[in-house]
């Protein structure tokens, strides 16, 4: 459906009532100074800017963006987009303020494949329609079907023991072995499977290849669509939104790097700590998006700021 805002009034044109009831809630000029501010944010108009970028690019994806509505993406979907990640060694780990990411050493990993973006809003919603199971609570941009999905937690995503959950789910499904990716795999395919660099696109910080606050933290508002071709960084291997937008679970539990040379490494066997990767949407912090920097959370922790994407074996 074609939306078209006409120059008369804010709702002039519109034709998609989606669409139309949102543009009539935002706020004029006569009413903006009524507006209550949430904390961090300066002025009346920077966040008036940010709810009308936000909120109007999810309403809009939730009903077509401007075209003909288009299939969502799906498990199925998903796993022909595989992007392969070829066997090869790497340094991992690095200089970081985490002291978990040193001391940088070799890793040495089997070929493997990675999702070419991180598990969907619409990809959850049919595994809690296919078991019965509840979305988590909706974040305040609400649920956008390409958005990645955040909010699960590691044991929902894998079960208690990395053998259940979603992953089983989507393996009965697909016929495919589907899990977390390792911490090791999560770093190698976002250093592009190649030599030591900061970030996935150099080692310079670059805000516009990434989903990511720009000024303070959680400027940005929300996830955006995994879909999107702008601020969105792809490796020479095909994957997308390694940094930015959600935090990444993996599969390891919490541990101490050495020096020594180690290879396909998972991680301990026990633990209390599960480990994140890539930094989100409301951080601003360069380092966060770091491709070696290290943050952990419980198992059973549920955050709106973490989603994550699934792996397979290479063939």
């Amino acid at each position: 459906m074609l939306h078209v805002v006409g120059a008369s009034s804010v709702t002039g044109g519109v034709t998609c009532l989606t669409c139309r009831l949102f543009l009539m809630s935002i706020p004029t000029t006569a009413n903006a100074s009524k507006v209550s501010l949430p904390v961090g944010l300066s002025t009346r108009r920077q966040f008036l800017q940010n709810t009308l970028s936000v909120t109007l690019a999810a309403t809009l994806a939730g009903c077509g963006g401007g075209k003909a509505p288009s299939s969502r993406l799906t498990l199925e979907t998903y796993v022909t987009r595989l992007r392969s990640i070829p066997a090869g060694t790497f340094q991992m780990g690095g200089d970081s303020l985490s002291f978990l990411a040193t001391p940088a050493h070799a890793v040495t990993l089997s070929a493997f494949r990675m999702g070419e973006t991180p598990v969907t809003v619409g990809m959850w919603r049919d595994y809690c329609d296919a078991t019965g199971k509840q979305m988590p609570d909706t974040p305040s941009w609400g649920w956008v079907d390409d958005h990645p999905i955040v909010g699960p937690s590691w044991v929902e995503i894998a079960g208690d023991d990395g053998t259940g959950g979603f992953c089983a789910w989507a393996s009965a499904r697909t016929g495919i072995a589907l899990h977390l990716p390792t911490e090791a795999q999560w770093e190698f395919a976002a250093r592009g499977a190649g030599p030591g660099k900061l970030y996935p696109w150099g080692d310079t910080f670059d805000v516009e290849a990434l989903w990511c606050s720009r000024l303070e933290g959680w400027d940005a508002g929300g996830t955006a669509l995994v879909t999107r071709t702008e601020r969105n960084f792809v490796t020479a291997q095909g994957v997308k939104d390694l940094v930015g937008n959600t935090w990444e679970w993996c599969s390891d539990w919490e541990s101490f790097f050495t020096e020594e040379p180690v290879r396909d490494p998972v991680g301990p066997l026990t633990g209390q700590f599960k480990h994140v990767r890539g930094g989100c949407f409301a951080d601003n912090f360069e380092r966060w998006f770091q491709v070696h920097t290290r943050h952990v959370m419980p198992p059973t922790y549920n955050s709106g700021t973490i989603g994550f994407r699934l792996v397979a074996p290479g063939i």
